[in-house]
């Protein structure tokens, strides 16, 4: 597959490996997203992180030396959630997630409530999960009907070069404890997070440009949309991914 610049017009760049690890700027990376602003693409930072607000990230990647115009340029899965909710008018929910996480469910119109009332399960990433937190959201999808994850990442990079689990460590638990069948990701590598950015610009996802490192994520929610999609420093192969070693390849491409 070969890409030109006018077979797209947003750029929706993953976060964690392709931007930055942790607290690590990766080499190249800033460079790689002023290039695209100059050519007048629109410029989207989707990370499935659940954690932090949009103004952290946003405040993070400027003071990494990525410009970041604000928080409307950064969509994370938590931000979804806020989407999702306020769509399908979700009430009574019961969410294992940060502070962060719970503060876009309100706003998206939903309520937080104990286990007892829920009649929606939430899963997003937090670090320290008690036993009883996670024994409540298993009860809870062996019995309710709409179950949410934020996302089900393996793992995420940090600045020490390390490998730390992601959300999976907890959905996966739920998951498998509670041999749970039916239930949603908002993040990737669901379509949702293409779908939402489509609509709020007014474009067809055909006309988005994903570049990412993850072919569990990155790639199938960009195959799954149409959309084009450049994975970094992965071997994976497919018709429609082009592969790049580093992100100071990305412009030569053009």
């Amino acid at each position: 597959m070969s890409l030109s610049l006018k077979d797209f017009d947003i750029v929706v760049f993953d976060l964690d490996g392709t931007i930055y690890n942790s607290n690590t700027l990766i080499d190249g990376a800033d460079e790689m997203v002023e290039f695209f602003r100059k050519e007048n693409k629109t410029i989207i930072f989707g990370t499935n992180n659940s954690g932090k607000s949009r103004k952290e990230i946003s405040d993070k990647l400027n003071n990494m030396g990525v410009t970041c115009k604000g928080e409307e340029e950064v969509v994370t899965s938590a931000y979804l959630v806020r989407q999702y909710v306020k769509e399908h008018n979700l009430k009574d929910i019961f969410v294992i997630g940060t502070k962060q996480l719970k503060e876009e469910v309100l706003l998206g119109g939903g309520n937080i409530v104990d286990e007892d009332k829920a009649k929606v399960l939430l899963v997003g990433f937090v670090k320290d999960i008690d036993y009883e937190t996670l024994s409540k959201g298993f009860r809870l999808a062996r019995k309710l009907d709409k179950v949410l994850f934020c996302n089900e990442d393996r793992f995420y990079p940090a600045s020490d070069g390390k490998l730390y689990p992601g959300c999976g460590y907890i959905t996966g638990s739920i998951k498998w404890c509670s041999d749970l069948k039916n239930y949603f990701d908002i993040g990737k590598p669901s379509t949702y997070m293409l779908e939402y950015i489509a609509k709020e610009y007014n474009v067809k996802k055909e006309r988005i440009l994903c570049i990412g490192d993850s072919e569990e994520t990155d790639y199938p929610m960009a195959h799954n949309s149409n959309a084009k999609c450049i994975l970094i420093n992965n071997p994976f192969k497919a018709d429609d991914v082009i592969n790049v070693k580093d992100v100071k390849e990305i412009t030569k491409l053009f």
